[in-house]
C-alpha cells in the first residue's frame, strides 16, 4: 500500500512505528468471525502534532491523534504502540510525552518530560513503565507518571533505544558514537558498559545466548555509513556490586557500586558495504533465527531494495572477523538481487 495524507494532514512526516492492535468492534458478526483479531498497523507522525494510524492490511486510515485544536500540535519526535495495542504514546519537540486511547483516538493524559524534548521513546514489555531519551534517559511509572530514574552517560541526543529479549538491559545509542547498555534493575545512574562505533548508530538488536552454557549476549548495531557491527560479551561481568560492611567500618557512606573496567568495547564482527561500484549500503538489518548465524540485511537501491542473509559465523559456530558484501558492478544487476561476498580475516 501507498499511503498519502491529504488535507490537514499532508504536512511533512517526522516519524513512524509498525504494531498491532485489537481489531475495530465495528465490523458486522459475520465479518468478526472471519476477521483476524488484531490488525497490523502503522502510526505516522508529522511536523504539526498530528499522528495518522494506517491499518496496513485494509490500507485505509484508522484513527488519527492531536494536531490542529488538540493542544498537541508540537513536532512529533517518536511513536510507540504498547503491548496490547489499545495505547499510543508520543514524544513531541514542546517538551511532552502524550497517551492516547487508540480505540477513541481520545488523549488519556500528558506529562512534561522536564527543559529538553525527548527524541526517542520505548514501552516496556508489561506496560506498566515507559522510557523517553534526549541526552539523559528517563524510566517513567505509568501509574503515576513519574520518572522514578535518570540515566547520564551520552553527550549528544539518543537516536535508538531498545530493551533485551528478557527486559534486563536497557540500550541506547546517540549522535556521539557509543551505545550504552543499563541494567533496568536497581538505582544506578551509570551504565553497565560501553561500546564504541566509528559511525553513528542509528539502530540496534540484541539476542540472548540460546544455549545453556551460553552467558555472553551478541548485540547488533548499523550505522549510518551502512555498516553493521556485532559485539560478543558477558554483561553479568560488568554489573554494579553493592559494596557492604566496609562502609559500617570506617563511618563513611558507600559509593553507589565498585570500579569497572569502562574502556569502550570494539566490535568482534563487521559487515562492511564493499567499495567502488560494488558497494551495498545497508539501510537495515537484524539477527536472524535463535541461533544468531545469520544477520537479514536489506541494502542496495532504496528505490528497488534487496534482502539477504549473511552468514556471519564460521563451522565452530564462533563470529567472523570480518564480512564483506558486493554487488554486481552495473546498476541493472541490483534488480536482480544481491551477490554476497564473505571475506574471513585473521587479526
Amino acid at each position: 500500500h501507498e499511503y498519502s495524507p491529504t488535507g490537514k494532514l499532508a504536512s511533512e512526516l517526522t516519524c513512524l512505528a509498525w504494531g498491532k492492535v485489537p481489531a475495530s468492534g465495528t465490523a458486522s458478526a459475520t465479518k468478526k468471525k472471519k476477521a483476524k483479531q488484531v490488525h497490523d498497523v502503522v502510526a505516522i507522525g508529522n511536523i504539526v502534532g498530528s499522528v495518522m494510524l494506517w491499518d496496513c492490511s485494509r490500507g485505509e486510515l484508522r484513527q488519527t491523534f492531536g494536531g490542529e485544536g488538540s493542544g498537541h500540535t508540537g513536532k512529533v519526535h517518536d511513536i510507540a504502540l504498547n503491548a496490547s495495542g489499545t495505547l499510543l504514546y508520543t514524544v513531541t519537540a514542546d517538551c511532552q510525552v502524550t497517551c492516547w486511547n487508540v480505540s477513541t483516538g481520545a488523549l488519556s493524559w500528558r506529562t512534561s518530560v522536564g527543559k529538553n524534548a525527548a527524541t526517542r521513546l520505548l514501552v516496556h514489555g508489561d506496560d506498566d513503565e515507559i522510557v523517553t531519551a534526549s541526552t539523559a534517559i528517563k524510566m517513567w511509572d505509568v501509574s503515576t507518571r513519574t520518572s522514578t530514574r535518570k540515566l547520564r552517560g551520552h553527550a549528544a541526543a539518543v537516536i535508538s533505544i531498545t530493551y533485551s529479549a528478557d527486559h534486563k538491559y536497557l540500550i541506547s545509542a546517540s549522535q556521539d558514537r557509543f551505545i550504552l547498555v543499563w541494567q533496568t534493575a536497581g538505582d544506578s545512574s551509570d551504565p553497565l558498559l560501553t561500546l564504541t562505533l566509528d559511525a553513528t548508530p542509528i539502530q540496534l538488536s540484541m539476542r540472548e545466548g540460546t544455549d545453556e552454557n551460553d552467558d555472553k549476549s551478541e548485540l547488533l548495531a548499523l550505522s549510518e555509513a551502512g555498516a553493521v557491527a556485532i559485539w560478543r560479551f558477558n554483561p553479568t561481568m560488568h554489573q554494579d556490586t553493592k559494596i557492604k560492611g566496609s562502609a559500617k567500618k570506617s563511618n563513611k557512606s558507600s559509593p553507589a557500586s565498585t570500579p569497572r573496567d569502562v574502556r569502550p568495547l570494539t566490535p568482534n564482527c563487521y559487515i562492511m558495504p564493499g567499495k567502488g561500484k560494488g558497494r551495498v549500503h545497508v539501510c537495515a538489518a537484524r539477527f536472524q533465527g535463535e541461533d544468531g548465524e545469520n544477520v537479514q540485511v536489506c541494502g542496495g537501491s532504496p528505490a528497488l531494495p534487496a534482502f539477504l542473509l549473511v552468514k556471519v559465523r564460521d563451522a565452530k559456530g564462533a563470529l567472523l572477523d570480518k564480512v564483506s558484501l558486493a554487488s554486481e558492478a552495473t546498476a541493472g544487476a541490483l534488480s536482480k538481487g544481491l551477490l554476497l561476498q564473505q571475506e574471513e580475516s585473521s587479526k
